[in-house]
């Protein structure tokens, strides 16, 4: 049985749907879209983990970057699922629909979004 996506996943997956094909969305949107989702505690804990040291920023500080490097992950982790692609363009990097979803498996379903 399939793991049900997390909130920040469906969310990062739904605003790249939502955009179209040919405009893509610009990445730091996205990371901005996907960041508000996750929980404050989770991102402090996170922040304070990385940093291995207590950080010289607010608490509203450590909260929203530690908010930002999450939603990072679950970008970055989209694109290697192949989910996701991006494109290096002069106004910045945007992100654009990837492949769809497969099973892979003896009785795959079509490959369609």
């Amino acid at each position: 049985m399939a793991r049900p996506r997390s909130t920040p996943y469906r969310t990062l997956l739904r605003h790249v749907l939502s955009h179209h094909a040919d405009k893509g969305i610009k990445y730091d949107l996205l990371t901005n879209l996907v960041a508000s989702t996750i929980d404050a505690q989770r991102a402090t804990n996170y922040r304070l983990n990385t940093l291995k040291r207590t950080p010289s920023e607010t608490p509203a500080e450590t909260i929203w970057k530690g908010q930002q490097a999450i939603a990072r992950k679950y970008i970055d982790a989209a694109h290697r699922a192949q989910r996701i692609t991006y494109l290096e363009t002069n106004g910045g990097r945007r992100v654009f629909l990837g492949d769809p979803a497969g099973t892979s498996g003896r009785h795959s379903r079509a490959r369609t979004w």
